[in-house]
């Protein structure tokens, strides 16, 4: 017994000693300069999303637009990377940007369409949003702009910046201004004076249709006469304007255009100003920037359809120590994949689960990216009384739309209805929007199978075609796929019939 506790008190001397001599040898170690382990934390980099109300991929210089000149955006592009199938996995405001930041379809979110006024869709309260998430990781987090989303509790920024800038103007329209203002939440420190990482979620209404709405007379798209502050004017003629290819060539159309381009030209300047801010501040080499849209152009035959037109859109991004720069064209993105890509490139750890999209980090280095082959898109509401449920799938060669109230006519949304565009489209008897048939626009069949090679601007639907239907079936059986694993509610129609 006595032996057993001699041992012991050995032991203990033993271990004081060893204790001992460990802290004089990391303190040697700290006075010649050896680094310590988790001497300091990881700077995790700051996120900013700029994210535009209605801007269609054709509205840009890098990704061929002619209208318009986008300087600030064509050179952000090109010092970064700027993807060419990029979508949107909804075609219509609140539903798009609830999948942006939830990383998920909005059957499976819960917004179903509009959140604002009598619409009042939401989200489930369950739903753990991007700037939640980054909230939990220590991150600051501001919005400004548009919002569009519901309940607050799902999608909360700790600031709401100013709705009105300095000069009296919507914040949102006065895109300079606004870049200007977002500074000082850029530049605050964080908790007891400590620099911690900031998420900014920037969304100018630009170029969205402002209120009112007139069948008679073209739209102002929040342009007013005097401009904005540090906005140099932008003003074309009605014939110097180029049309759509998914529009006819009416006057109507072309005074649209004319405010429609100026609004684009102020999001590339409020654009160019934040970034030259950033650049100031130090903090741009920090940050990762993503600029995109949330849907199509406003226009009928774009917004709130399916089509390439309304959901194929510009993604730009910078983003700190990557191995890629410029075009990637070999990768299929959607907007359901980004806050999983932002969440891993912020080293946050997350549920690959609870997501419907996955992070294309891999994408962003040049690899795996035979794995981003296809996307899914889906449409419930716009407004209340905008009711036509579609669901889609697209990879490189082929898009399949399962039209879901097809003997229902096409809705086209309000504010897009109720324009002088839409208006002259009617009144004129023009057979076609674009290339495509008027009636069959407004009166769609059930299935839209499209071959992208032979037909990019979608309107020889080979769905109903005898040779086709091996290609139909293995489409349609990718959308059932895609509605039973997300369980869609409209699942229970392809299982029965």
């Amino acid at each position: 017994m006595i032996k057993r506790i001699f041992i012991r008190q050995k032991a203990k001397q033993l271990t004081f000693r060893f204790k001992a001599l460990l802290a004089i040898t990391l303190s040697l170690f700290a006075f010649v300069g050896i680094p310590q382990v988790l001497a300091k934390p990881v700077n995790k980099p700051n996120i900013i999303i700029y994210v535009t109300d209605d801007q269609g991929l054709e509205t840009l210089g890098i990704y061929g637009g002619k209208d318009v000149p986008t300087p600030h955006l064509d050179s952000f592009a090109k010092q970064g990377v700027y993807f060419t199938h990029a979508f949107a996995s909804a075609s219509s405001c609140a539903v798009s940007r609830a999948n942006i930041l939830s990383g998920q379809h909005g059957h499976v979110n819960g917004m179903y369409g509009h959140a604002h006024g009598k619409h009042h869709f939401s989200s489930f309260d369950n739903t753990l949003s991007l700037p939640n998430r980054l909230t939990q990781e220590g991150y600051r987090t501001a919005r400004v702009g548009k919002y569009h989303l519901a309940p607050a509790e799902v999608y909360q920024f700790d600031q709401v910046l100013s709705g009105k800038t300095k000069s009296g103007f919507a914040s949102g329209r006065s895109l300079v201004e606004m870049a200007d203002e977002v500074m000082s939440f850029v530049k605050a420190e964080g908790e007891a004076g400590k620099q911690q990482p900031f998420f900014l979620y920037i969304a100018p209404n630009d170029p969205h249709r402002a209120a009112p709405h007139q069948f008679d007379k073209a739209n102002s798209f929040g342009n007013r006469k005097g401009g904005y502050p540090g906005v140099k004017p932008f003003r074309q003629k009605p014939s110097e304007v180029g049309i759509p290819n998914y529009l006819p060539d009416l006057p109507q159309i072309r005074d649209e255009m004319v405010e429609f381009n100026e609004s684009i030209s102020r999001i590339d300047q409020g654009f160019g100003r934040l970034i030259q801010n950033l650049k100031q501040a130090g903090v741009f080499e920090n940050t990762i920037i993503l600029f995109l849209s949330d849907n199509g152009t406003p226009m009928p035959n774009a917004k709130t359809t399916l089509y390439d037109t309304g959901i194929r859109l510009p993604l730009l991004m910078h983003v700190p120590g990557i191995q890629r720069q410029g075009k990637i064209d070999d990768a299929l993105v959607s907007w359901v994949d980004l806050t999983p890509t932002l969440l891993d490139l912020a080293g946050v750890k997350y549920k690959a689960d609870s997501f419907n999209g996955r992070s294309f980090k891999t994408v962003l280095n040049g690899k795996n990216t035979d794995d981003f082959s296809e996307v899914y898109a889906s449409h419930n509401f716009h407004e209340i009384t905008m009711y036509y449920p579609m669901r889609a799938v697209r990879d490189k060669r082929y898009k399949l739309i399962w039209n879901i109230a097809h003997r229902l006519e096409y809705p086209t949304g309000w504010n897009v209805w109720d324009s002088s565009t839409n208006y002259a489209i009617r009144e004129s008897g023009v057979t076609h929007l674009g290339q495509r048939l008027v009636q069959d626009y407004k009166f769609r069949a059930e299935y839209e199978l499209y071959d992208l090679i032979n037909d990019p601007l979608e309107v020889n639907n080979l769905a109903y075609r005898a040779k086709h239907q091996t290609t139909l079936n293995k489409y349609k059986n990718k959308i059932k796929q895609f509605v039973t694993q997300t369980q869609d509610p409209w699942a229970i129609k392809l299982i029965h019939e």
